[in-house]
Parts: structure tokens; sequence; C-alpha cells
């Protein structure tokens, strides 16, 4: 340990966030800190070495005009009790440990952002970009969910623009954006996942209504970074175009699935013969369906959890192509999180949208399977209830909110399931 850095260092850092430094600011107080127990344990008046060696350190530090010091009462000559900044050699402090001012780095950063501000089509990333230039300016600090280093928020803002033009896996991202399979992961993923789940739309609001929190995967897809291709899951006879040939689905009894890479490179979904079309959120469920058999006018779909902008893209093809006497469905968990699924489908892609199996009646049918819920995760679904419209679901949270249970789709798995 750089022993003189580290002091320099934790005195320029009380400094900045001191009226001493801060734009509109101003202070006369001396900026300091303690070498007792809890600021600076390195500093232990039974290690005589350590002690010599820190007092020694200090002794050149203000010989050389950067810092002054006050020995402990009773211990003069022997244990400092605290150091202080030299106010009128602060350009030399921040030589002496090779940093640069925090208003120069902050203008740095700030040229960044605009930058990126300018680059970005995305209203969110604008909003977080917004924040940042304002507690720059105003405390020459970013926050924690922006890189300190210009070269390393220029990079993540680099990956926040590649992302926005199409989903993409990570490591050829990072290979695109800075020739380095690894640098991505290793230095801006963290940074990454806070601005989402702190700026991304649908992850904020289902975060502040879920008691679940979505996966790392989950939150990176969102934002068009992907750890591994999506794969899409779907049953029934429908016809797909690629390349300009019509590929028919019916002969894929078990079900099909498409990579998401695929899914760039399909022209055309035609759903002539479907008249009803199921998004099922549980795999296990969706399983069941199609290996007990589908009728042939129904398209069943795995929907999964927090869906993805690429799922989200492949379900507005399905619901553009069908015919305007189709009917939709979902499948959810009696639960927040199924009811929280289904509105953010209806919403944002399916307006029509109906539930499936998601009422009282299932409710109480499984009741002896289910879930006893907390106070507080009954009063997060009763303030929910309002933004339902589905008279069945509302139905279903009337139950959950008497009976304080919720019931999992795999508990309603019997052998009358039949669509």
């Amino acid at each position: 340990m750089n022993l003189q850095n580290e002091l320099l260092n934790r005195l320029l850092n009380k400094y900045e966030r001191s009226g001493h430094c801060l734009p509109g600011k101003s202070s006369n107080r001396r900026v300091g800190i303690s070498l007792n127990e809890a600021e600076f344990p390195y500093y232990q008046r039974n290690r005589r070495e350590r002690v010599e060696e820190v007092n020694a350190i200090i002794g050149r530090m203000q010989t050389a005009g950067l810092v002054t010091f006050r020995y402990r009462k009773g211990y003069e000559g022997w244990l400092i009790d605290k150091i202080y900044l030299n106010l009128e050699r602060i350009p030399d402090a921040y030589r002496a440990v090779g940093r640069l001012p925090a208003s120069l780095q902050a203008r740095k950063l700030l040229e960044v952002l605009t930058d990126a501000y300018m680059k970005t089509g995305r209203p969110w990333v604008r909003r977080f970009i917004e924040d940042e230039q304002k507690r720059l300016r105003e405390k020459f600090r970013a926050s924690r969910l922006l890189p300190d280093k210009p070269g390393l928020a220029k990079d993540l803002f680099s990956v926040l623009q590649a992302a926005e033009k199409e989903p993409q896996l990570m490591r050829v991202l990072s290979v695109q954006c800075f020739q380095d399979s690894k640098h991505l992961e290793r230095e801006l993923l963290g940074f990454l996942l806070s601005i989402a789940r702190h700026y991304e739309p649908d992850t904020v609001t289902y975060s502040h209504q879920s008691e679940e929190r979505l996966t790392d995967n989950e939150v990176l897809a969102q934002i068009g970074i992907l750890r591994y291709p999506e794969i899409f899951e779907l049953c029934g006879d429908i016809i797909l175009t690629l390349e300009g040939t019509s590929i028919p689905t019916a002969p894929f009894a078990r079900g099909f699935c498409l990579q998401s890479e695929t899914l760039a490179e399909v022209q055309g979904i035609r759903l002539d013969g479907i008249h009803r079309v199921y998004f099922v959120e549980n795999r296990t469920n969706y399983r069941a369906l199609v290996l007990r058999g589908i009728p042939s006018d129904v398209l069943l779909i795995y929907h999964g959890g927090f869906y993805s902008p690429a799922h989200g893209r492949l379900f507005q093809q399905i619901a553009r192509a069908a015919r305007d006497d189709t009917l939709f469905y979902f499948w959810g968990d009696l639960d927040l999180g199924g009811f929280q699924m289904f509105e953010r489908l209806r919403k944002n892609i399916i307006p029509g949208l109906h539930s499936y199996r998601m009422n009282s009646s299932e409710l109480y049918r499984y009741l002896h399977t289910g879930k006893s819920r907390s106070a507080d995760y009954l009063h997060r679904l009763e303030q929910f209830q309002p933004r339902i419209e589905d008279p069945a679901i509302r139905d279903g949270i009337a139950a959950i909110l008497k009976t304080g249970i919720t019931v999992e789709q795999e508990s309603m798995l019997d052998d009358d399931m039949a669509l």
C-alpha cells in the first residue's frame, strides 16, 4: 500500500465534497482526517513500526507543503491525531497522486455525456444522462452508476448505442466495440445492470411492483445485450417465410423453436387457420399442453417470464398476422407476477388479450396447493388491482386478497386439462 497516496486521496476526497470545492458553496473549515482506529486502522499505537512509518511519511508531506498535522493530546511527539490538507497547495496534492482535479474530471465526463446524449434515441438513457449532468455540475462527482473515468464512461455509451440498434451477444458486442471479447463483461457489466435497473422503464416498473428480482440476463436482454441466443418456442399450424420460401410448421406436432438470429431473417408469418392463440408463462405447462396435443386452430406460445424486446417483436408479428376474429389468451400463475405479465402483454402488444384459468374458481380449486402471502405482498397486489380491466383476473385478485393464498401454474396440471 502506498501510504502517501492513500492519505492524500482521502484528504482530496473530503476536499471535493466540501464547500471549498463545490460550485456555489463556501467553507472556512479545515479539511482533515483522523488517524484513529475507525478512520485509519493501519495506524495503531501498539505497532511501533507502523507508527514510525506513517509519521515519517506525514513528515515528508508536511515538508513538501502538502499537509499539516497535530499530535494526540498527551502523546505529543509520538502519536499524530489528525492531518490537514494545505488548501494553498491543492494543485500540488493532485499532482502528487497523479489525479485530475474534480472540476476537470467533471468537465471531461460532461463532454462524454453531451456526445452520448446526441447519439442515443432511447428516452430512458437520455434521462440517465440528464441526471448525471446535473449531478456533475452541482457536485463535480458522478453517481455510482457512471464510471468516474471518462474513457470507461465513453465505452459504456458505445455499448448502449450499439445495443440500441439490435440485440447482440455480449462477447460479439464487446469485440465489435473494443476488439476485446471480455472488456464489456470485465469492466462495464455492473454499470450496465445498475443503469438498467434504475432507468429502463419496464424493468423499473416490474421491480417496484414485484417481490421477485429480475435476473441479470433478463435485465440485459431488455437493453439488447444477450449472454446466449434467445430461443422462441411455439406449437401450431402457421407458415413462416424465410428467404422467399414458405415453411409450414404443422408437421412439428411436438412444437418447434426459433433462434433470435433466425427470427431476424423471417420475412413473414401467416396464421391462416389459427383462431386462438395462447401465451403460456410456465414451460412445464406449455410442454404438457404440447405433448397432449392441441387443436388445429390453436397456436401455443411459450411466454416465459419477463419477456425480452426480441420476444416482444415476435409477439407483435404474430398479433399483426392474426385474423381480426382471432382470440388471444394468457395463462400465468395466479399471483402478482402472473398478473403483471398479463397486463404488460395486454398494454404493450395485444389490447384485446383475455386471461385463461386465472379467476377465483381456479384459485379455490387448487387452494390446497397454494402459498400463503405476507400482508405487504397483499397490499402491493391490492394497489395493482385497479390497473387490471380483465374481469376474470379482478375476480382472481379479490379471491387472493380474501384468502391470502396464491397458486402457481404447475399446480393446475391435471388429466382433464385441455384447450
